[in-house]
């Protein structure tokens, strides 16, 4: 997760888990912070490793497109993921989740000036980018390769 290498470059240990690691194998440590991310807030896993956080006292952030989802009941603080609902693969609330991680990685890491700075010259790149992009080709998305063109998408 790029949030994690972000923190970790900045000198602060971080590591990205699959919820399930968190409440089937490995328990969140007493002395650190879990950020849960769910597109709904209504994840199973997400929803019981809020529980559990909560049950042993680790603090943690709810970053949700919903936030008022069950994930977030016990929450330090939750941050929403300002996207319209998606339908089908969760393309838009995925990219703002990864943005808006990134934002809390660079706030925590006290280098938010310059992540919204490079934030705001990516901008005009990607606009002029977005022509190439609408061609239709193979593209990897989530778990296969599929052709298809943005369009194609609901």
């Amino acid at each position: 997760m790029p949030a994690a290498m972000y923190l970790s470059q900045a000198g602060i240990e971080a590591s990205a888990l699959d919820a399930s690691e968190l409440l089937y194998y490995q328990p969140a440590p007493a002395d650190c912070a879990v950020v849960l991310v769910s597109r709904s807030g209504r994840t199973a896993e997400a929803v019981k490793l809020a529980a559990r956080l909560d049950e042993t006292g680790v603090p943690y952030i709810a970053v949700t497109n919903c936030p008022d989802s069950p994930m977030t009941r016990h929450a330090h603080a939750t941050v929403r993921v300002s996207c319209e609902p998606d339908s089908g693969v969760s393309m838009q609330t995925f990219t703002g989740a990864v943005l808006t991680l990134l934002y809390v990685a660079a706030a925590t890491s006290e280098q938010l000036p310059l992540l919204h700075a490079e934030t705001l010259a990516m901008l005009p790149q990607l606009k002029a980018a977005l022509p190439r992009w609408k061609q239709p080709r193979h593209r990897k998305a989530g778990r296969g390769t599929s052709t298809c063109s943005p369009e194609d998408t609901p």
